[in-house]
Formats: C-alpha cells, sequence, structure tokens
C-alpha cells in the first residue's frame, strides 16, 4: 500500500493541474466566437474559425486525459492492473478479456496530453494575411491555462518516472519549454510606461487614473496600443484606423475595434480624444 500511495498523489496532481488549465480555456474560445460571428471579411472568418476548431479540439482531448486519469485512479483504487481470469490449474487465461491495465491508460493519456498542446499552437499559427489574428483575446486567462499545462507536463513527466514508463510514454519533457515559447508569442506582456515617463509637460498632462482605468477595464494588447498610440500623438486630430493601423503592424478591423472598445468602457470621447488627457497650457 506504501507504493500506490506516491502513484495516487501524482494522479492526483496532474488531475488538478490539467482541471486549472481546462477551466480558463473557455474565456478564449467564447472571444474568438464573438470576433468570428461580428467579422464580415471571409478569409479572416475563416481564419478565426480555425482558431476556434483548433481550441475546441484541446478541449476535448483535455477532457479525454481528464477521463483516462480518473479511469487510471479508479484502477489502481479497486487493485486492477491487467489480470486474467484463471484457468483450472490456477494460470492466465488468454482467450477471454482481461480487464484494463491502469499503466497503459496512463501512457495513452501522455500521448493525448501531447496532442492537446499540438493543437493549441495550431491555433495560433500566424496566416500571411492576418498575422497579426494569431494572439490571445483573454491573456490573462490563457496565462493560467499555459501554468496549468506545464505543471501537469511536470506531474505526469514525473508519475511516468515513478511508474517505470517513460521508455513506454511520449517524450513530454520538452513540452515545458515548447509552452513557454508560446506563451511568450501569443500572449506577450504589456508593460505601460512608469507614470514618470508618461508625456507630462506644458503641451501635454494626463491623468494618472487613465493609467489604472487602462489596466483594470479588461482592455486587451490592441486597445493598449491604440491608447498609447493616441496618447504621444503631437495633437488630437484623428486619422483612418488604417493609418494607425499600418504604424501599431495592427489589422485595420483590429484598430476599429479597439476604438470601439475604448469607447465603450469609457476612455475615448466619441470625437476620438482620450479621457484624462489634456493637451495646450497645462491646468493649474
Amino acid at each position: 500500500m506504501t507504493e500506490q500511495a506516491p502513484s495516487a498523489d501524482g494522479v492526483l496532481a496532474i488531475s488538478a493541474a490539467l482541471m486549472t488549465a481546462w477551466q480558463h480555456l473557455a474565456p478564449e474560445h467564447q472571444a474568438l466566437a464573438k470576433e468570428e460571428k461580428e467579422t464580415t471579411a471571409r478569409e479572416r472568418q475563416g481564419t478565426l474559425r480555425r482558431m476556434r476548431e483548433n481550441l475546441q479540439d484541446a478541449n476535448n482531448q483535455m477532457v479525454f486525459v481528464l477521463d483516462h486519469l480518473a479511469t487510471v485512479h479508479g484502477m489502481r483504487a479497486l487493485g486492477l492492473h491487467g489480470q486474467h481470469s484463471q484457468d483450472r490449474s490456477g494460470n492466465d487465461y488468454s482467450p477471454l478479456l482481461p480487464v484494463g491495465d491502469p499503466d497503459e491508460k496512463l501512457c495513452e493519456a501522455a500521448m493525448i496530453l501531447g496532442v492537446a498542446i499540438g493543437n493549441l499552437d495550431k491555433a495560433y499559427v500566424p496566416t500571411q494575411k492576418y498575422p497579426a489574428l494569431a494572439r490571445c483575446r483573454c491573456p490573462q486567462s490563457m496565462r493560467q491555462l499555459f501554468a496549468g499545462l506545464r505543471d501537469a507536463v511536470t506531474a505526469m513527466c514525473a508519475e511516468l518516472m515513478t511508474r517505470d514508463l517513460a521508455d513506454g510514454a511520449p517524450e513530454l519533457e520538452p513540452w515545458k519549454g515548447f509552452l513557454d515559447e508560446l506563451e511568450a508569442r501569443v500572449c506577450p506582456i504589456v508593460i505601460l510606461p512608469d507614470q514618470a515617463a508618461w508625456p507630462v509637460s506644458k503641451h501635454v498632462a494626463v491623468d494618472p487614473e487613465l493609467r489604472g482605468k487602462l489596466l483594470s477595464s479588461g482592455c486587451g494588447n490592441a486597445e493598449r496600443q491604440v491608447v498609447l498610440w493616441l496618447m504621444f500623438q503631437p495633437d488630437d486630430r484623428q486619422q483612418p484606423p488604417g493609418e494607425i493601423a499600418a504604424q501599431l503592424d495592427l489589422e485595420p478591423s483590429q484598430v476599429e475595434e479597439a476604438l470601439e472598445k475604448l469607447k465603450a468602457v469609457g476612455l475615448l470621447r466619441d470625437d476620438g480624444t482620450l479621457l484624462g488627457v489634456h493637451r495646450g497650457s497645462v491646468p493649474a
């Protein structure tokens, strides 16, 4: 019994980490579905559909892994480990189906986990026409997902080693570094300038609350880029979304959506000027 305790704990650790990852996938899938529905360009819509479907596949595979882990845990608890029925002499009787083997289920779970990670990568492969789409819409949730997956891979590797199954299972260890690279690419950390670095002079004054609103309003990377770009312009003259997009390496539709969201959360006036930014002489 003492030998089984570490393995049982290992399966629980994998399950807990994977549940954390799985539960944070919904906001990203929901955001992609909404963006796909609101997009009119057919090719762009097709790219968003492909991204959403890859996330759906990753979701399904994570669920399969959780089901396999539950089976492994239950089989071990019941003492099932591939036994055969016995003939009159007490020997294994192979013509009849034996009970399942939890080690085989664990190896299958490890393989499916790798496939799920691969589908996450497929979701964010940049296309030639719309490379800017290959980024997370809900970076905070997705960072939790990536963290959960890294923990799940670490726990899975440890459990396979404990059970002497490393040779019979897929090589999962490299997936941890791969997840780091994928997260850095699709969930870049946006660091806003320190307050002292914001444009404060006789020409421009920034309300200190603007930075806090920008960080707490649920704005994504595109919205932050547009705000900072608008803030550092020499005047309030509006430019077409296409010109702003070219400056920021975004799609025009992304800029249009960002401007609408900034208006909706109360950071941008209808005339295109930022709330909390004063141009001209600083008021006394």
